[in-house]
C-alpha cells in the first residue's frame, strides 16, 4: 500500500519558546465523521488508535523535512489532537515564522489505510482503521474541519 495525505487547517493562537530553544505546536490533525475532504474521505472515531498505541508521530514541513517530534496524541470526540516539539533548527524556525504569519496555517497526516468501508450513499470512502506514520505543518488543507487549538511553552507548564 502507498502512504495518502490528508491535511487539516489550523489557527496558530500562540507561539512559545521551549525551554530546549524550541517551539510546541498543538491542534487536530484529523477529525472524525463530518463532510468528505478534498480527496472524498471521511475519518471514522477509532480509526488511528491502534496505531497511535504503537508508534509515535514526527511532525513534518510540507511532508517533507523532519522539524520535532510527538509530545501527546490522542482521539477525543473532535478527532485525533496531538502536540508536537518544533525544533530550533533553520526548518523549524522557518516553519514558525511561517505559521505565526498565517502562511502554514494546517496539518496534515501522512497515513496507510488497513481498513476502508464505502458509503453506499455516496461512495464516501470511510477511513475505519489506519496506519498513521506523521503529522505535517502545510499550506494547504484537505480536511476545513480540524483545527490547532494553540501552540504553548513548555517550560509554562514546568514552572
Amino acid at each position: 500500500m502507498e502512504l495518502e495525505y490528508k491535511r487539516v487547517p489550523f489557527a496558530v493562537k500562540e507561539v512559545v519558546d521551549l525551554a530546549d530553544g524550541g517551539w510546541e505546536i498543538a491542534g487536530y490533525a484529523s477529525t472524525f465523521g463530518g463532510s468528505p475532504d478534498a480527496y472524498g474521505d471521511v475519518v471514522a472515531r477509532g480509526a488511528f488508535a491502534d496505531s497511535i498505541a504503537v508508534r509515535a508521530t514526527k511532525l513534518l514541513y510540507e511532508h517533507m523535512t523532519p522539524i520535532g517530534k510527538q509530545l501527546e496524541l490522542r482521539e477525543d470526540e473532535v478527532g485525533l489532537f496531538g502536540r508536537w516539539t518544533i525544533i530550533d533548527t533553520q526548518q523549524g524556525t522557518d516553519a514558525r515564522k511561517l505559521a505565526m504569519g498565517g502562511v502554514l496555517d494546517s496539518l496534515s497526516i501522512g497515513f496507510i489505510p488497513t481498513d476502508i468501508a464505502y458509503s453506499p450513499d455516496d461512495g464516501t470512502r470511510i477511513l475505519l482503521k489506519v496506519d498513521l506514520y506523521e503529522v505535517s505543518a502545510v499550506a494547504i488543507p484537505a480536511n476545513p474541519a480540524a483545527r490547532i487549538s494553540d501552540v504553548k511553552a513548555l517550560r509554562s507548564r514546568l514552572g
